[in-house]
């Protein structure tokens, strides 16, 4: 008799999978997470918020590998199912817009990563109020958009809201250490003063704290940039 492989199996096929990635076997883990893109793929009519939480999973896999256009894929999928189970302004699509969004500025899709990210801070605002730490992230993520189109502007005006955000709440390491950085990189070019190095060492020692080495060379890239000679 076949056997039945499922939701549950996928699940499983996911967990080795992340483990083949962190361990670099690539060819394995993308082969892992392909049969598990078919096993959820095969309940295409099930919209519930399970499938979804897999195929993020799945996506995170991609995204970890550098297959970027099937991350965004499988993101968009999540939250097409999300949509369908929860409705187009439920609190749990918030993250997984942020999540979309930060696939579509590696991919170069600037205009759709900011209406993914305007949308996450409206749910966010309308369901939490428009004070909440939960809006950091995608108001860091504006910033920085909007600082990569030439809109020093806008840049500072997100990321000056993110900041107050995120030193009036708990917004975790990570989250504040995105606010500061990107008030940093904002106020680079217009101000004269120590404030974005501050914010910067700020950031830095934040993305120490939460374990975020990338974005912690990031910040000291750009730090040894304007340290002079």
């Amino acid at each position: 008799m076949a056997r039945v492989r499922h939701h549950g199996y996928a699940e499983a096929l996911l967990s080795v999978a992340e483990v083949d990635r962190a361990r670099g076997r690539e060819a394995l883990a993308l082969a892992r997470s392909a049969e598990a893109v078919e096993i959820l793929e095969r309940r295409a009519r099930a919209r519930t918020p399970d499938v979804a939480a897999a195929l993020e999973r799945v996506a995170d896999i991609y995204r970890a590998l550098g297959r970027v256009d099937e991350a965004i894929t499988q993101r968009r999928e999540a939250l097409a199912r999300r949509e369908a189970s929860l409705g187009l302004d439920h609190g749990q699509l918030r993250a997984p817009l942020e999540a979309l969004g930060d696939a579509l500025v590696e991919a170069g899709s600037r205009d759709q990563a900011r209406a993914s990210y305007a949308r996450a801070v409206a749910i966010g605002e309308r369901l939490l109020g428009p004070t909440h730490a939960a809006l950091v992230p995608s108001l860091s993520a504006l910033a920085r958009l909007a600082l990569a189109e030439g809109d020093g502007d806008a840049a500072r005006r997100f990321a000056e809201r993110a900041v107050r955000l995120a030193e009036g709440a708990d917004a975790g390491p990570r989250a504040a250490a995105g606010a500061h950085f990107a008030l940093a990189l904002a106020l680079a070019d217009g101000e004269p003063s120590t404030r974005p190095q501050a914010l910067a060492r700020q950031a830095h020692r934040e993305y120490t704290t939460s374990h975020e080495e990338a974005r912690r060379a990031e910040v000291e890239r750009w730090l040894a940039e304007r340290s002079g000679p």
